[in-house]
């Protein structure tokens, strides 16, 4: 953001007649976007610019010269950006239409042709006549170039995780070690391959500082046990390592990092993951795809991450970034808050697809609701109080939770509790 701040600064002193900027907007705060915005609207100076932020350039834009990569053309529409998307979609319609009438005269022309061509006299000559209408027909043939097909993706993952990807053994943990009361005590547990694994408890329990350690929050301390993915010790291990290794965490409360483009975030811990940089066709083709499947804002992609998202469009790039980081153990931290019915839906239904065309990935939910349960069932459900696992299930017994609540195992839980002072 600096560095773009700067070299803005800079063009500007240069005071030149003509501006050529480059996304000028890539890692701007809103501030400074809303400052270079204005200032640019005010000028005299005539202005080049290349941008994907589509709301920056429909209040700047007068004129809109359109690139098509696929004819390597330059099309120019003395208009702004918006006014263009409409007389674009309008032109296209129309030589559609055209297209559609030229078509049908060859067809016709070709019949005739073919009919007539072997005859003598009359029809001879009109079948030749035909032949070279038809050929100039052909000629000035109105030309639209292919639409991008669309894309299926199917996501799979790049590592095959253990029949037991996840062991948790013994595992006690506190805020910090200051603190004398621990979050969780003793905790153990295993979850298979391709499992669904539910954990619910009553606030307060720890259900979602689980999920933080295991990815690896350094705001908590383990104090003893230990937590083995695929066969290794990963306790130690720092956030971007335990990632890379296929684990991955959609946040209950996923962070704002203004100045950061929700773009230049994705593309580099794509990057990260495979090792090598990602092209940024690669990138946007399966970016347009995911959005699509998501229903989410195109322009979300543009800015900065999570800033300005409402609590919906922030679980929907979670889930964005699920789809093409393709982990191989999910932990989805009460990813249904927030959202409304037809996005909860959406959501859901990208996991459970993502499930399926993945179905050795293991899955840990946590959740006070049991909509989302509609669509991601749950293999084995667990009740945490007093740091342990209280009672398990299957999914009859989230059901169970929702009609008559915790009551039954708080109780159970305190005695737990009891018993563990009491020794």
């Amino acid at each position: 953001g600096q560095k773009s701040k700067v070299a803005f600064a800079r063009t500007l002193y240069a005071k030149s007649e003509i501006l050529l900027l480059d996304e000028p907007t890539n890692h701007l705060d809103e501030k400074t976007k809303r400052y270079v915005t204005d200032y640019l609207k005010n000028i005299k100076e005539t202005i080049i610019v290349v941008s994907h932020d589509t709301d920056f350039l429909n209040e700047i834009s007068n004129v809109t010269l359109y690139l098509d990569k696929r004819t390597k053309q330059i099309e120019k529409y003395k208009c702004g950006y918006q006014e263009f998307i409409k007389l674009k979609k309008e032109k296209d319609k129309e030589l559609e239409n055209l297209l559609t009438s030229q078509e049908k005269e060859i067809k016709k022309l070709e019949d005739i042709v073919l009919k007539y061509k072997t005859s003598s006299g009359k029809r001879k000559r009109m079948a030749q006549d035909r032949e070279k209408k038809l050929e100039k027909l052909k000629q000035n043939k109105v030309y639209i170039p292919k639409a991008y097909k669309e894309v299926k993706m199917k996501m799979e993952i790049e590592r095959q995780s253990n029949k037991i990807p996840l062991k948790v053994e013994n595992l006690y943990f506190k805020y910090d070690e200051n603190n004398k009361d621990y979050i969780i005590e003793n905790l153990s547990f295993e979850l298979n391959r391709g499992e669904k694994f539910l954990v619910v408890g009553p606030n307060g329990v720890g259900k979602s500082t689980l999920s933080r350690v295991i990815m690896g929050d350094n705001n908590y301390k383990v104090l003893n046990g230990e937590i083995i993915f695929n066969g290794e010790n990963i306790t130690k291990m720092t956030p971007d390592v335990r990632s890379k290794l296929g684990i991955f965490l959609a946040m209950q409360n996923p962070l704002e990092i203004d100045g950061v483009s929700n773009q230049d975030f994705l593309r580099t811990a794509m990057s990260s993951h495979l090792g090598k940089q990602v092209g940024l066709y690669e990138f946007i083709k399966k970016c347009e795809v995911a959005n699509e499947e998501l229903k989410m804002d195109k322009n979300l992609i543009h800015r900065s991450l999570n800033v300005g998202f409402s609590g919906g469009e922030k679980k929907k790039n979670e889930v964005l970034q699920l789809k093409l980081l393709k982990p191989s153990f999910i932990i989805l931290d009460e990813l249904d808050s927030g959202l409304d019915v037809d996005s909860l839906k959406i959501v859901a239904k990208n996991i459970a697809d993502y499930k399926k065309d993945n179905p050795n990935t293991s899955i840990l939910i946590i959740t006070h609701l049991t909509n989302i349960l509609e669509y991601i069932k749950p293999d084995y459900v667990h009740i945490i109080g007093a740091g342990k696992i209280v009672s398990n299930g299957d999914y009859e017994l989230a059901k169970k939770i929702e009609k008559e609540g915790y009551n039954e195992f708080v109780t159970k839980s305190n005695k737990i509790q009891e018993e563990l002072e009491h020794e």
